[in-house]
C-alpha cells in the first residue's frame, strides 16, 4: 500500500496540551489507535462546545 502524505496547513485553527496517560501506550511502547482517537476527541470537545455556545 502506497504512503499518503498530507499537506501541513501553514496555520492551525487551535491548539490544545493533553496527557497521554499510561493505559494509552501498549506494552511495545505505542500510542493505541483507540487511545488516539480518544486522544482526538477530547481535543476537539472544547471547541465544539465554545461553538455551541455563542
Amino acid at each position: 500500500m502506497a504512503r499518503v502524505e498530507i499537506p501541513r496547513p501553514a496555520r492551525f485553527p487551535f491548539s490544545t496540551e493533553l496527557d497521554v496517560r499510561i493505559g494509552d501506550i501498549s506494552y511495545g511502547g505505542h500510542l493505541g489507535n483507540d487511545a488516539l482517537l480518544s486522544l482526538l476527541h477530547e481535543a476537539h470537545a472544547p471547541e465544539k462546545f465554545k461553538a455551541a455556545v455563542r
